[in-house]
């Protein structure tokens, strides 16, 4: 993996061995209250997940993660043809592209699926605090849990695309 800031990167990690990008406690805490503190945290934690993808897209991480690739691929070649015939499937070049596109695509689901989920609670949480201040007759509160909610739909329409790694670099 190229190193990138130190929270992406953690979360970058994360992705990448399937953990949750967000502890379930940390995110526990960015649900457990309707506070602008909370939400704050709770966008932040969101905006790094979305990170670790625009990160993954840019053109110079895109050409170090080819030459990596590309390297072992020339390395499992190399082995190949100090062993011709010794492996049970077509090449081992074949077998590193088939891991390296299903990583690929399988961190994108992953991290698709936790944003997803996590969105829904925030947004169940949030049009809750909205209905109880309507019912409070409180407008302060009311005002504030609809511009939340505007912002998690907006984070619900920005994760439409924005989970892809580029596949193609594998080739």
């Amino acid at each position: 993996m190229v190193v990138c800031e130190s929270a992406l990167n953690a979360i970058k990690s994360r992705i990448f061995r399937f953990f949750r990008p967000v502890s379930a406690v940390a995110w526990a805490n960015c649900c457990s209250s309707t506070n602008q503190k909370a939400a704050e945290n709770a966008f932040s934690n969101l905006q790094r997940v979305y990170g670790v993808f625009d990160y993954y897209d840019d053109p110079n991480v895109k050409a170090k993660h080819k030459k990596a690739y590309n390297l072992v691929k020339q390395a499992l070649s190399e082995f190949e043809a100090a062993k011709p015939n010794a492996f049970p499937f077509p090449t081992l070049q074949n077998a590193w592209k088939e891991y390296m596109t299903n990583q690929a695509n399988s961190m994108s689901d992953f991290a698709r699926w936790w944003v997803d989920n996590a969105l829904f609670q925030l947004r169940m949480n949030w049009d809750a605090e909205y209905f109880r201040a309507i019912a409070a007759k409180d407008p302060v509160a009311e005002y504030y849990a609809a511009l939340t909610v505007d912002d998690v739909k907006g984070f619900q329409t920005k994760a439409g695309a924005h989970f892809h790694i580029d596949t193609s670099i594998f080739t």
